[in-house]
């Protein structure tokens, strides 16, 4: 009996199959198809599996899809096609065997899209082998697709950490719940906490390339140092340092798109031929931890993301955005261009729907 996602995340890292039941009755067997053992899987293919890739795997391929997020297809016959389906940095460089056959009876559609969104926060491939079985099953699938949305921070582990000029810090450990995942939490200051004073903040997401190894390729680590200099001449405040490595897709996926980035593709689409969607990023649990576990009712936030000034912005805490931009330099000077336009189309999305709901 699985309690949490991260329970079936592990037997598909291992190439084990997990069975989930449907609200139909049905109970399905899914196999993360990245994980599925070459040597095996000729074997394997010779039951009734489908494949299934999301949508925009699927138009990245030019094969048809007949279902909104994803497509469903005969697994082919051989291993390394299937690498070669589901895997965008090998596809660059080799073409398929045999043709992608598409299928168009799929029962659980919506369920399929959000365990997919799943495999890509956990930093696999987005793609499963899925048929039917008559085992009985006690985990209901669209109970997995709650697992990972109702998830809330919980404060762990504490301990003084004294940094440059802000001597009494303090950092946290940040657990999801349920779950296993840790954020951290850096507090600057942490002895002042003035009451007249509204804590500056900064969300950042990780960045091993660009905060630990000083890539040129984007402006993570930049930001990430003058928001905790801002934060310590602000007086008091807090970095909150969210593992969401690539938005949200992991450290081997988010090299696959930079991989497909030399191929000459921007960012956000480097990231949809992988099979993410342009961010899979989710703010609000942040937000109701700064609302209730830090009782606070206002904050600045350092960013020029207003979608995720947006998020953050749950009921009872007001989020004044203050812009943060640092770190332009000739090798990234196009991805902060989209990343520029990508936060001006959400912010005009923004007004239009606004205009619409008056």
């Amino acid at each position: 009996m699985f309690h949490h996602s991260d329970q079936i995340i592990h037997e598909w890292r291992m190439g084990r199959a997990v069975k989930l039941y449907s609200s139909n009755g049905q109970t399905y067997e899914l196999l993360a198809t990245e994980f599925v053992d070459p040597t095996n899987y000729h074997g394997l293919i010779q039951s009734p599996w489908s494949l299934v890739i999301t949508q925009h795997r699927a138009e990245a391929l030019h094969a048809s899809v007949h279902h909104v997020g994803l497509g469903l297809y005969r697994p082919p016959q051989r291993h390394h096609d299937l690498l070669k389906i589901i895997d965008p940095t090998s596809y660059m460089h080799a073409m398929l065997s045999e043709p992608l056959v598409s299928q168009r009876d799929l029962k659980e559609p919506e369920e399929l899209r959000s365990t997919l969104q799943m495999l890509l926060k956990e930093d696999i491939l987005p793609s499963l082998l899925i048929r039917t079985t008559e085992e009985r099953e006690d985990f209901l699938w669209k109970n997995l697709d709650g697992l990972q949305k109702q998830r809330l921070l919980q404060r762990k582990y504490s301990a003084k950490l004294p940094l440059h000029n802000a001597h009494e810090s303090r950092i946290h450990i940040l657990q999801e719940s349920p779950g296993t995942r840790r954020h951290v939490l850096l507090e600057i200051h942490a002895h002042q906490q003035p009451s007249s004073l509204t804590p500056l903040v900064r969300v950042h997401s990780e960045c091993l390339t660009g905060d630990v190894f000083g890539s040129l390729k984007c402006d993570c680590g930049p930001q990430l140092r003058a928001a905790i200099d801002a934060i310590i001449d602000h007086g008091y405040g807090y970095i909150f340092y969210m593992r969401d490595e690539g938005r949200n897709i992991g450290i081997t996926n988010k090299i696959r798109a930079y991989r497909l980035q030399d191929e000459g593709h921007d960012t956000y689409k480097a990231n949809r031929l992988v099979g993410a969607d342009e961010d899979l990023r989710d703010y609000k649990g942040v937000g109701h931890f700064i609302q209730e576990q830090l009782g606070l009712n206002q904050i600045q936030l350092l960013t020029s993301n207003a979608e995720k000034s947006a998020q953050l912005s749950v009921p009872g805490l007001h989020v004044e955005q203050v812009h943060h931009a640092v770190g332009l330099n000739p090798f990234n000077e196009n991805y902060l261009k989209d990343k520029d336009a990508r936060n001006l189309q959400y912010a005009l999305d923004r007004i239009q729907n606004d205009d619409q709901n008056q």
